[in-house]
């Protein structure tokens, strides 16, 4: 969608698409960066197209299935909290956080 940003109505069209889809997975939310790993944090642009589409789908209530390096409840609130305060909401009893902690990542420990 970033590359598409430019061109307003092909924008609008893809977001459109993107909101009233059934379900939605957003994998590897944030990928290029994360908070306390690097010291870096999404860009402005990051955060406010991850606003329109989580807020559009939240209206709408739609399903989002996020898959991220980025914990939800020490790292993307603080990130934007208006947007990442609809998901805590919406994912009260489904929410799963795995810590990262030494010797959990099986590609790198097997």
């Amino acid at each position: 969608m970033k590359s598409i940003i430019t061109d307003h109505d092909s924008y609008e069209d893809q977001l459109a698409r993107y909101t009233r889809a059934d379900i939605l997975y957003i994998d590897d939310l944030f990928k290029s960066k994360r908070g306390d790993q690097d010291g870096l944090s999404p860009s402005d642009a990051d955060v406010r197209l991850a606003f329109e589409l989580i807020n559009g789908r939240y209206v709408e209530n739609k399903i989002v299935v996020i898959s991220s390096e980025w914990l939800l409840t020490q790292e993307l609130l603080a990130v934007d909290e208006g947007t990442f305060s609809r998901v805590y909401e919406r994912t009260k009893g489904y929410r799963v956080e795995i810590k990262r902690e030494e010797g959990r990542n099986y590609r790198i420990d097997g």
